[in-house]
């Protein structure tokens, strides 16, 4: 097998053409910051949810150990903690996903393709 560097040469064009420049910055009191000055709110998902989980856990605590309810409870306990991380996830990808098309052309021209 022979390795040809020339075959690499080729000029790749950018997917996606910066139309402006904003600096991004992680706040304490904001999630985030950006230099135009707009703040994204840290909505605490998992602080709203602190009623539930304190209900399950002392469910949970009640118990026997070993037993299929202490299974059921712990599941249900687990699961709370699980949609208060999807809730962050969701959040922080709608605040990416707006940022992006804010400053990122995506517009393709017709007949386009892209490489």
């Amino acid at each position: 097998m022979v390795f040809e560097p020339d075959l690499l040469t080729e000029a790749v064009a950018p997917l996606r053409e910066i139309r402006n420049v904003v600096g991004i910055d992680r706040g304490l009191l904001s999630l985030i910051a950006t230099s135009d000055g707009e703040f994204f709110e840290n909505p605490q998902w998992l602080q709203k949810s602190e009623k539930r989980l304190k209900r399950k856990r002392r469910q949970l605590s009640r118990k026997k150990k070993g037993s299929k309810n202490r299974e059921q409870a712990k599941r249900e306990l687990g699961s709370i903690h699980d949609h208060a991380a999807n809730q962050r996830k969701d959040h922080l990808h709608k605040v990416s996903r707006s940022l992006i098309d804010r400053y990122w052309n995506t517009k393709q021209k017709r007949g386009q393709a892209i490489d």
